[in-house]
């Protein structure tokens, strides 16, 4: 309540500010193209009773973000005095291609006073859907020469589907010997969802009445939820909670036609990082048996075991279009 109660607050204060002052507005709305790069990974860490020994077990998985992005972008911007006092921008975007990249799936065990040692490793190929939301408002605050500083507040949505089909990889055996093996199926279904509102500054620097640099470096209040549904175990782990993330990113704008025209072409070079890690605990419940252990498992639940999320993720690309 007291979120949504600030959130309010804050609309009200932008929103008396700007009518309070005469700006001229300037637009673009235009295409987007990037190329994404990275991962979004989650590992699970356990204790497992080995006839009658009790190890650590560690299992990680590694999905990766390696696509095309398409969408669009709208930016508004509001100029007293030859100056930009407030930016807005907007922006929607989907993958348009699978990843070119293995989903990696590393189990290892440790044995009281021994090191930790890899005992199971497979690689799967993936097919994904996944949008990107992007909103982000920026005030300048500060100003010298051709430069101007900003606070920017922002709000990230990212939800990423993948369907992880066939494997091949390897188990130690009892003699701890490399076993290999293959499956041609569908394996598992995973589900991650990021909500971040962020807040940050950037920095801009005019270079001409139609070209500008920018670099921005923002702290993101990350909450994300997964799903794993191991579809070879008949087994859905659930988890969601909240850590903190980083988003940064530059860009390089260049109007290409007369300033004094209504409409000019323009072109954006930007590239982006982000980074996030949420530390909570999953749930797993089996909704039939699994093949890998001896007894019946149907309806079985653990609870509270150890998860964490991180993802690290980059992207270059462009937009163009008419700013008006």
């Amino acid at each position: 309540m007291r979120l949504k109660i600030f959130i309010a607050l804050l609309i009200l204060t932008i929103s008396f500010q700007i009518a309070s002052a005469e700006y001229k507005t300037t637009a673009t709305l235009s295409p987007v193209i990037g190329r994404g790069f990275g991962h979004s990974n989650y590992e699970m860490k356990a204790k497992v009773d080995l006839d009658s020994i009790i190890v650590d077990a560690r299992s990680k998985l590694e999905f990766p973000l390696d696509v095309f992005w398409m969408g669009g972008a709208l930016e508004l911007n509001l100029i007293s005095n030859g100056r930009t006092d407030w930016m807005f921008n907007f922006s929607l975007a989907t993958n348009i291609n699978d990843p070119s990249g293995k989903m990696k799936d590393s189990d290892w065990f440790k044995f009281p006073g021994y090191s930790e040692f890899k005992f199971a490793y497979t690689e799967s190929d993936v097919t994904m859907s996944a949008i990107m939301f992007n909103a982000e408002a920026a005030r300048r605050f500060y100003s010298s020469g051709n430069a101007s500083t900003y606070l920017t507040l922002g709000f990230r949505y990212q939800k990423i589907d993948q369907d992880i089909i066939n494997f091949t990889g390897w188990q130690l055996n009892d003699d701890f010997e490399k076993v290999y093996y293959t499956y041609n199926d569908l394996a598992m279904l995973y589900t991650i969802k990021y909500v971040m509102p962020t807040a940050g500054l950037k920095y801009r620097v005019d270079i001409s009445s139609g070209s500008s640099i920018a670099v921005s470096a923002a702290y993101a209040y990350t909450y994300a939820k997964d799903e794993d549904d191991h579809v070879l175990r008949n087994k859905l782990s659930t988890a969601d909670g909240t850590g903190s993330g980083f988003l940064g990113k530059m860009n390089y704008y260049s109007e290409l036609g007369s300033p004094g025209k209504q409409s000019r072409p323009f072109i954006n070079l930007f590239a982006e990082f982000f980074t996030a890690k949420i530390t909570t605990g999953q749930t797993q419940s089996w909704y039939g048996d699994d093949p890998i252990s001896p007894e019946d498992d149907t309806g079985s639940v653990l609870e509270d075991v150890p998860h964490e999320m991180t993802s690290l993720q980059f992207q270059i690309g462009l937009n163009f279009g008419l700013a008006f």
